[in-house]
């Protein structure tokens, strides 16, 4: 520790981790965002309707939140990430 400051890396969990996180707590905003504007937000040419499509796409891409949380628990139990699922 230099400085008060950690110079320890975090895990690669913990960026998944924040970005599923992330993922929910945006789309909870859009939402009330959305709710907030009625109806004038679903119009195609609307600024809303496109931060609610693109915050829907972040279910979907780079990966869903299942293939996340796989990823986040695989990491953090050690085992590779390349390994097939369990369930599989």
């Amino acid at each position: 520790m230099r400085g008060g400051l950690s110079t320890r890396r975090p895990a690669p969990s913990h960026g998944l981790q924040r970005l599923v996180h992330g993922l929910v707590l945006f789309e909870q905003v859009v939402d009330t965002a959305l709710d907030l504007t009625g109806g004038a937000g679903a119009f195609k040419r609307s600024r809303m309707e496109q931060l609610f499509r693109d915050v829907r796409m972040g279910r979907f891409h780079p990966g869903n939140t299942l293939l996340a949380h796989e990823l986040i628990g695989k990491l953090c139990l050690g085992v590779n990430p390349d390994e097939p699922p369990r369930w599989g």
